[in-house]
This record gives structure tokens, sequence and C-alpha cells, in this order.
């Protein structure tokens, strides 16, 4: 809220002794008390409140022409546009995520799956496997595990040989099947009974031929 006045009115900062009587102080007061008495000292020292009355203005900042707003509501985009985008936008970024940590897939990654799903760093094999008349490869989560006192292989040992298989299974482009199947598998490894997640190279299995695996 600005305020204005059609003529100025400069009123002194502290009241002069007047002649005709003792020394005045002019008391603190507030914005509000002033304005009341704008018209008792207009009066006293003859001049017209008329004059000095003050002229209350609002003024807007930012104004706008009303007329644009149908501009600027055709440049906002709307619900179902901006729906597509964002959809558009997480679909790519997921499959650059995905195809990214395919490409950086590692034994330590493959160790990490399988201690997070079982609790246990056990040995993983890839193996060939006749399953309903078709030649498939499997990868299979075995019994024995790192933890135990007669396992065969020191911790670099291990990783180095689950490194081998994720190589592995990222030619075969398998990663992101093996993630799913562990997290799925509700089965647990057992002494003589492993863990068997299948791949399926092609319809036909004449790929799997090209791996061999006792």
């Amino acid at each position: 809220m600005n305020i204005m006045s059609t003529h100025q009115c400069s009123w002194p900062v502290r009241i002069q002794d007047h002649p005709d009587k003792g020394s005045i102080n002019k008391a603190p007061f507030s914005r509000g008390s002033e304005f009341l008495n704008v018209g008792y000292h207009a009066q006293k020292y003859g001049h017209s409140a008329r004059k000095c009355r003050p002229i209350f203005a609002s003024s807007v900042s930012n104004s706008m022409d009303p007329s644009d707003s149908d501009d600027t509501d055709k440049k906002k985009p709307q619900n179902g546009e901006m729906g597509g985008v964002n959809s558009e936008m997480l679909r790519e970024s997921l499959e650059k995520i995905v195809g990214e940590d395919d490409s950086t897939f590692s034994g330590f990654d493959l160790a990490t799956l399988i201690r997070n799903k079982y609790g246990r760093s056990y040995d993983v094999q890839l193996i060939k496997k006749e399953f309903m008349g078709r030649n498939l490869l499997a990868m299979n989560v075995m019994w024995k595990y790192m933890e135990q006192r007669s396992f065969p292989l020191t911790e670099e040992e291990y990783i180095l040989r689950l490194d081998d298989i994720a190589n592995t299974l990222k030619c075969w482009g398998a990663v992101s099947h093996i993630r799913n199947s562990l997290e799925k598998s509700k089965e647990r490894p057992r002494i003589g009974k492993a863990v068997s997640i299948f791949i399926d190279m092609d319809e036909s299995g004449a790929r799997s031929n090209e791996w061999i695996y006792k």
C-alpha cells in the first residue's frame, strides 16, 4: 500500500518551542496515530487539512495484461503430454541403467547376489544339461560355500572363479535372467542338490553346443 499526497506536506521531526507555551517534545507514536494527528497540526499552523489529505493507492507489481492469460495457458503443458514425456524419459533411463549394470557385471556382483539371497557364499558352476529333449545351459548354485573350513578355494580364488562365470553370462546376454531368477527362486542349495537356473540360448538349443561344461 503506497501513500501519496496531492501537495507536499513535510512535518518537522521535532516540534520547536512555541513562544506562548513551554517546550513541547514530540512523543513517539505509531504510524497509525501519526495520520490521526495530521488534522491537529494543520489547523494549529494554519495549513488546510484538506490540502494535505493523504491519498491511498495500491500498486500491483508484475502486472499482466488479462489478454495474455490465454497465451500463458497455451504455453503450459497438458497433464497427458507431461505424463507421456516423463514415462518416455523414465523408460530410457531404466534401459540405460540395465544395460550399464549388465556390461559391468563382475564376479563380485554375482557373489553379492548369491550372498544376499542365501546368506552364504555358495559355489557356482555352469553346466550343459538336457531338459525335455532340449540341450540347455544352466547355472548351478552348489551346496558348498566359502565360509566352510573344507571349502577348497580362498576368497580371492572364489571371486576369480565367479569372474569367469560372470563374463560368460554377459556373452550369453543372460545377466538379467540370472538376476530375476535368483530373486524369484524359493529353493535353497542342499547337500547333494544344487539350485539350477536354466538358460535357453535359443529355441532349438543349437547354440548351447558352443559351450561345453561337465
